[in-house]
Formats: structure tokens, sequence, C-alpha cells
């Protein structure tokens, strides 16, 4: 199912342009519900995967 699908997809890159595509076109093809809106944030982010650092407002540092 998409849903499925979604909750298996997972993606890292750190342009914030390039993650909001990606959101935006993973959602046109599997549907644009509230679950899948929900799935797809969590699981498409803006980091540095290499340093395990978050581009956004956190401080947090991302665990993969």
């Amino acid at each position: 199912t998409p849903t499925q699908a979604l909750q298996t997809t997972y993606g890292v890159d750190i342009m914030p342009d390039n993650i909001e595509h990606c959101q935006v076109r993973l959602l046109q093809i599997a549907g644009a519900t509230e679950e899948h809106f929900d799935i797809v944030e969590e699981n498409i982010r803006c980091a540095d995967s290499l340093n395990n650092w978050p581009f956004d407002d956190t401080s947090e540092v991302l665990e993969y």
C-alpha cells in the first residue's frame, strides 16, 4: 500500500529545497492524506547525514 511504502522510505539532504520537493512529490504519488503527510515529514529530513547534525532551529543531534 502507499502507506507501507512511505513508512519504509527515508531521506536526508542538506538542501531544504530538495527536501521540500521530495516531500511534495512523494505526497503527489502516494496521496496527500494527513497520515501520509506525517510520515513524510518524519522520514524525509533536512540534515547533514555525515555529521549527524540537523539544519533547522533545533540544537538536537539526530540519531540514525
